[in-house]
């Protein structure tokens, strides 16, 4: 054996465990990732549109999910106070919110736009504009932001914030 062969070792070594190579080694890509969030985004949309609660559901990732609204300066000022900006209400959850929709014998829909995506293969941020409509006619509209996790199942949402604005003002 030369005296090359444990340096040639120690670089092929080195190579098999670098970042790159154990993130080249990996089947789940960026385009898949992006492919994947997106079609979670829209499976959301459908599920309220849809009224279809399981699927709405599923999207979710099991255990707490934090789903928060923000009620913009015009509606505290509307509503006389009797909100608060950002308080904490434990009735408003996924499960009831898809509940109220099935419930509804009203047309539901949500649409995003400027859709932006930060992700690392395993959490992901998602930020969007958002159009909530009832019978057609816009009720809010803002910003929304999710965090996403993945696991065994897939993409799954953990948190949930939301601007609440009257698209009149």
């Amino acid at each position: 054996p030369s005296q090359e062969s444990p340096m040639m070792f120690l670089t092929l070594a080195a190579a098999l465990v670098s970042p790159q190579a154990v993130q080249g080694q990996s089947s789940y890509s960026e385009a898949q990732a992006e492919r994947d969030l997106r079609s979670t985004i829209t499976a959301f949309g459908d599920a309220i549109t849809n009224k279809d609660s399981a699927k709405f559901l599923s999207l979710f990732a099991d255990g707490p999910v934090t789903w928060r609204r923000v009620n913009s300066d015009a509606r505290l000022s509307k509503s006389g106070g009797a909100s608060a900006k950002a308080g904490f209400d434990p009735a408003n959850t996924p499960r009831v919110f898809i509940e109220r929709i099935v419930q509804s014998p009203n047309r539901h829909e949500e649409t995003f736009s400027n859709i932006r995506i930060d992700n690392d293969l395993d959490v992901a941020a998602i930020t969007f504009d958002f159009t909530y409509r009832v019978n057609g006619r816009p009720i809010n509209v803002g910003k929304e932001s999710w965090h996403l996790v993945r696991g065994e199942r897939g993409w799954r949402i953990v948190s949930v914030i939301y601007s609440n604005n009257d698209p009149r003002d």
